[in-house]
Parts: structure tokens; sequence; C-alpha cells
């Protein structure tokens, strides 16, 4: 019993068992954000002024609470914030990635879900390709699983930021490995999570990590 709780994400054995479709995941996280967001919606600080850390630990805390009570129709655990350690030769650990909300079965990485505050500027726009699809594509992210999601978080300043990303990744796409390399570099309607996610990429990826890599994006106005 041991081996088979520890085989690997990609098993095909793990899916017919326990893993729900990846477009489960991504709208059951969807789904609990809403009723987070909509419970919290009058706290003080604001959504719209709390920073990204604080609103995936939320939700990540919110996720777990939901677990415990019985409202998670999956197995496995959502961690919020999880941070990814690499040994240095003196025998000390360095933090290498922090994952915002990443989906683990019986310990083994199995989703991850990338979160980025977007509010108009354009700083923020390249941050949501640098510091967030650039991980999965670099492998730092999901780098045994060959799909994922990047989630923007949307403030009042930044509604027109879904169009700003799709000019922004079509300009990128040589430096993000999109799939196929020419025409448009993202594809809709969205095949990873079908109603909820504005479009998905493909990016090619080098081994060791899985190749290629699929991205849900999905878009979320804060409250």
């Amino acid at each position: 019993m041991t081996e088979t709780f520890g085989l690997r994400p990609d098993s095909g054995w793990v899916k017919l068992v326990k893993r729900p479709p990846t477009a489960s995941l991504i709208h059951y996280v969807h789904s609990k954000w809403l009723e987070y967001a909509n419970k919290y919606a009058e706290a003080e600080p604001s959504f719209q002024t709390r920073d990204e850390p604080a609103l995936t630990k939320g939700l990540a805390a919110y996720l777990a609470d939901e677990s415990e009570i019985g409202n998670q129709p999956f197995a496995g655990d959502f961690f919020g914030e999880l941070p990814h350690y690499d040994l240095r030769p003196d025998g000390t650990a360095v933090c290498i990635r922090r994952t915002d909300i990443e989906w683990r079965l019986y310990g083994v990485p199995c989703f991850i879900m990338e979160f980025k505050v977007l509010d108009g500027t354009s700083g923020k726009i390249a941050r949501y390709l640098s510091e967030g699809m650039l991980r999965f594509v670099e492998g730092r992210y999901s780098g045994s699983c060959g799909e994922a999601a990047m989630c923007a978080l949307l403030r009042k300043t930044g509604a027109g930021d879904v169009l700003k990303i799709e000019a922004k990744i079509q300009a990128d796409a040589t430096q993000l490995n999109c799939h196929p390399p020419s025409g448009l570099p993202f594809f809709a309607p969205s095949k990873l999570a079908p109603g909820l996610a504005k479009f998905d990429t493909v990016h090619t990826r080098v081994s060791p990590f899985v190749n290629p890599i699929s991205l849900a994006h999905v878009f979320i106005a804060l409250p």
C-alpha cells in the first residue's frame, strides 16, 4: 500500500481512483473564492486594498475550513503560500519558490494555481508574465504536471486588463515558448476550464519537466 500512496501525479491509477479532472479543481476553487469574497466583502481592509499574499492566504484558510467540515467533494489538501526549499552546500535552506494555491494528493504535488492582482498598471501586467506564466514555462512551478492555472484578481482599475494581457502574451509569445509559435498564442474557448477560464495557453518545456504545459487563465473581479 505504501507504493500505491506514493504514485506520481501523472499516474493513470491516481487519476482513476482519486484525482478529479482539472476543470473540477479550477471550478471548485473559483466557487470557494466567490463564497469567501462574498462572506467578507464588507470587512476591513477591503479586498480592493489587500495585497496578493493576504488574498491567497485567506482563500487557502477558507478552503481548509471547507475541507474540514466535509464540503470538499474530492480527496487531497489545498495549501496557500507554500514554500519550497533547496539545501545550500553548508546544509542551510533557501526558499526557491512559493506557490499561491497548491493542491496535493497524499502529499504529491498535483495542481498549482498562481494568483496575480491586476490594477491597470503596466508593472502588474508584466509581473503576470514574468512572475507568473514564466515560472511554469521554466519548470519552477508544476515541473511534474502538464496542467496548471493562472488566476488574475482584478481591482476596479484593472477591468480592462484582460485585453492587455492577451496583447502582452502575443508580443512575448517566443519568450513564453508558446505553442504553436505562430498565430494567436492563446486558445479560446478554454478546454481546461470551460465556461470559466477566458482562454488557455500551451507552452513547450525541456526535460526533465513534463512537456508541454497548458495553462488556464481565469479573471475574477475583486469585490
